[in-house]
């Protein structure tokens, strides 16, 4: 009987799982097409250009260095390189335990956003700031890998620091660099506000469907 409410009780926490990701998913998916018609309106101009002209007066030469700097940091290919890498310690050391599904998860949706992010620019072919770049702005490139990698860096490593202020720091840590390597994106002029914004939550987007996916997967088997 104690198997059977156990059972019951797994059974009722992946069906939540399944339906908050759903949610979550619904609320980005409307975040993301809202965003996109403001850009494609112009609404938002206002906004990018408040943004960059605030950044504008904090300008100088050591403040660019050091924003080059962090900028480097948040290379995309570094990040989905580091994002894979942390994915496949949690598959070889923790997977044994915890099932696999969940970083195999992780690692499919570091791979969607680093091939999803080039398809996207071209769909919207939104002009680079610099009008002498011949690349396309939205979403961010560097947002997207940045957030989906300190993402996982969080999720596979936050269990296993046993002391609180630890924990704490490495969520503090996982949520400032995004911010930071966002900012450096907008502070160097690579892009407007609106495309960080954009590649923050096209990645929270494919994350939330890798997790919907595993939840549901999970589910499944455990039926069986």
């Amino acid at each position: 009987m104690a198997n059977n409410i156990m059972t019951e009780s797994n059974m009722k926490n992946k069906n939540n799982k399944i339906l908050i990701n759903t949610i979550f998913l619904l609320i980005l998916g409307l975040a993301f097409a809202g965003l996109v018609l403001l850009i494609k309106s112009g609404t938002i101009n206002g906004f990018d250009s408040t943004v960059y002209d605030f950044l504008r007066s904090l300008k100088s030469h050591t403040t660019k260095k050091i924003v080059k700097f962090l900028g480097n940091i948040g290379d995309p290919q570094v990040n989905l390189y580091l994002g894979l890498a942390t994915a496949a310690l949690g598959i070889v050391v923790f997977a044994n335990k915890e099932g696999y599904s969940r970083y195999i998860s992780y690692s499919a949706a570091i791979l969607v956003v680093s091939f999803l992010n080039p398809l996207l620019k071209d769909i919207f072919n939104r002009p680079h700031p610099d009008v002498e770049v011949d690349k396309f702005s939205f979403p961010s490139s560097h947002a997207a890998m940045a957030f989906i990698f300190y993402l996982v860096l969080y999720l596979v490593i936050n269990k296993r620091i046993k002391i609180k202020a630890g924990r704490i720091s490495l969520l503090a840590f996982c949520i400032i660099m995004p911010l930071i390597i966002g900012f450096s994106r907008v502070y160097l002029q690579n892009h407007y506000a609106s495309d960080i914004i954009g590649g923050y939550v096209e990645a929270g987007i494919v994350f939330t469907i890798a997790m919907l996916s595993n939840s549901i997967y999970e589910s499944f088997t455990a039926k069986k």
